[in-house]
């Protein structure tokens, strides 16, 4: 048993660009671009959860053909692949507001992990997702660390007479701006008109 577990944390040692589904490797797309390219997808209001997965598995299989004995499995190995080699994530995310974007801040985000490993990872015809990954949960001081730092503090009411002012000059980047789903702007929408009929 503890072999097993061993040969698993081993695995995870290795960028994969290849999944076994049954006994046969299916090519995958590892590059970041393609990961990244999914993070933005998972920020869409308008596709359900399992939209969402069925896309990125997709994606990540470079389109092929799955059969459906192994289709839970490709679906759990999309995570797995996705999640950097852990298929069970626990976040805080679900107990606060998102921090960041992968839409809105890709700039500083990009910037941030070229600092981190000292070159262009555009400039990289290719660089694993994994690599990506570990870049981005060790970036420093950066422009990115600065803007998730002071939402944080907004977020938890902690904001200083300097933060204030910072925000106040950076607003047009430090505002996370959250995408509505249709349903959600209607009622926005509505919420809005019936305010300026009762002013009016």
């Amino acid at each position: 048993m503890l072999l097993k577990r061993q040969k698993k944390r081993m695995l995870t040692l290795i960028l994969p660009n290849s999944i076994k589904l049954g006994e046969k490797e299916y090519s995958i797309r590892s590059d970041y671009r393609a990961g990244i390219r999914l993070m933005q997808m998972f920020e869409d209001p308008e596709l359900t959860d399992s939209e969402k997965l069925f896309i990125a598995m997709k994606v990540i299989f470079k389109d092929a053909v799955i059969p459906g004995v192994y289709l839970q499995e490709a679906l759990e190995k999309t995570v797995w692949f996705l999640n950097g080699g852990e298929l069970n994530q626990t976040s805080s995310a679900g107990s606060q507001r998102r921090l960041y974007s992968w839409n809105q801040d890709l700039r500083f985000i990009i910037a941030a992990v070229d600092k981190t490993v000292g070159f262009s990872v555009r400039g990289k015809t290719f660089f694993h997702w994994w690599d990506f990954l570990s870049a981005f949960s060790e970036v420093s001081e950066s422009s990115f660390k600065t803007i998730v730092s002071q939402r944080l503090l907004k977020q938890k009411g902690k904001q200083t007479e300097s933060d204030i002012d910072w925000w106040a000059e950076n607003a047009d980047i430090a505002e996370l701006k959250v995408r509505r789903s249709k349903e959600e702007q209607n009622a926005v929408d509505r919420f809005n008109k019936l305010l300026k009929e009762g002013n009016g």
